[in-house]
């Protein structure tokens, strides 16, 4: 018998993706000049200065969280493993600082004013930095690469992880055409809304969780799910079965195509996704493989083309767009990092990234690299501080930090070329 993955105990563990996170605080009290935990114009936030301070400031912007109002998160990476990313880099002399963001759910738009604020706040009330860095993963890899365009005059460089760097509106066309392949292959729960437009207030642990968990469990469904990471050119490692918490690409790719779509259409105001000018293919070998599931691919393909009139809200998908398309126009240093395994926020991003950062003739300004990971938003520490001395090495030399940044023996691969992003842009 086929199984679709092992351990259903990865859907928990893509819950905690969503939920809290535990901050490791070794570094001991009487090290910190400042450990404050407070509240800016009603957002809370974290502040950490180390009585070693190298007066640089890290601004980290945290990933998706659908807590409302959203909780703390670690002044770095995040990860239900726990991090020593923040011990590390207050030992190495930097002051670390995060905003939780006013609110929770695709945040960006907040996320980019708060922490603004709280970097204006860092400079009036504890010390002007000799530079700030911005950083972020995930969701606020979209606030990093934003807030870098917008205010070239607050943040000196900056670092993203895990990084969406093909933007908002391309990531959420995404979205739907993992929604759309689930439903021709699988069928559409009417009470999820439609898959164009979804109901606003769908839940995915007591709503599509359990329609999902019912599903993978037949093991006749398995062509079915291929057909669904085939056509979306998803990777086949941690899609079924990894390790907890962060690869199982089934269940998250699935929680953004409907309630995190869902959550941003309330935001925004109506449908932000689309697929006007989207053709859905397979290669002969993909065919051929999912003959061999007894699976049609011909047929669900014909099924998907028939559906490519879906269309955003004018106004929603303007909101979409803001927050956030990047239009590339770099005036500062920003390093991308990407897991190559990264199933979530897939190495097409920084083929897309890099792309709108050359049209806008800023090449300068981008240096790319990749990991050997297979995880989303986990990083060893020893990459974390390679991203930093290498962008505090441009900042001060003015010249691109090159390969010797980013050593094979900390599991970095140089010689990677990430994949074309599979859907058109607009």
């Amino acid at each position: 018998m086929r199984r679709l993955f092992g351990r259903l105990t990865g859907l928990i563990a893509i819950l905690a993706l969503l939920g809290c996170f535990a901050a490791t605080n070794a570094v001991a009290a009487k090290d910190l000049a400042i450990d404050k935990v407070g509240v800016l114009d009603g957002v809370s936030y974290k502040i950490k200065v180390p009585k070693n301070w190298n007066k640089i400031l890290l601004m980290y912007a945290h990933g998706y969280h659908r807590l409302d109002p959203p909780i703390l998160v670690p002044l770095g990476v995040e990860s239900v493993f726990g991090s020593t990313v923040e011990e590390g880099l207050l030992s190495k002399g930097y002051a670390l600082a995060a905003s939780s963001y006013r609110n929770g759910g695709w945040a960006v738009k907040e996320g980019i004013e708060d922490t603004k604020n709280l970097t204006k706040f860092f400079t009036m009330h504890v010390k002007k930095p000799k530079r700030t860095i911005l950083w972020g993963s995930s969701m606020g890899s979209v606030v990093t690469l934003k807030s870098i365009e917008k205010y070239p005059n607050i943040y000196d460089g900056a670092i993203a992880l895990s990084h969406i760097g093909a933007g908002t509106s391309r990531t959420f066309d995404m979205a739907l055409s993992v929604a759309l392949s689930y439903k021709v292959a699988l069928g559409w729960p009417e009470f999820w809304g439609n898959v164009g437009n979804l109901r606003d207030n769908l839940d995915f642990e007591t709503e599509v969780a359990p329609v999902l968990m019912t599903q993978v469990q037949e093991p006749t469904n398995f062509g079915k799910f291929e057909f669904i990471r085939l056509v979306n050119h998803l990777p086949s490692e941690g899609f079924y079965e990894g390790q907890v918490p962060f690869n199982l690409w089934l269940f998250g790719d699935m929680l953004f195509a409907t309630c995190g779509r869902a959550e941003l259409e309330a935001r925004a105001g109506g449908p932000v996704a689309q697929n006007l000018n989207h053709i859905y293919t397979l290669t002969d070998d993909e065919k051929l493989h999912l003959a061999g599931l007894d699976v049609d691919a011909d047929k669900l393909l014909s099924k998907m083309n028939k559906q490519t009139r879906i269309e955003a809200d004018p106004l929603a998908r303007n909101y979409l767009k803001e927050y956030a398309d990047f239009s590339g126009e770099l005036e500062r240093p920003v390093l991308t990092i990407q897991p190559k395994g990264d199933g979530m926020t897939p190495p097409a991003n920084s083929t897309v990234y890099r792309a709108t950062v050359e049209a806008s003739g800023a090449s300068d300004f981008l240096v790319q690299t990749y990991t050997n990971g297979n995880m989303h938003v986990v990083f060893a520490p020893e990459q974390v501080y390679a991203a930093f001395e290498a962008m505090n090495y441009w900042l001060d030399t003015g010249n691109q930090p090159g390969d010797e940044f980013f050593p094979m023996e900390h599991g970095f691969d140089n010689s990677y070329v990430p994949s074309d992003w599979p859907q058109p842009a607009e």
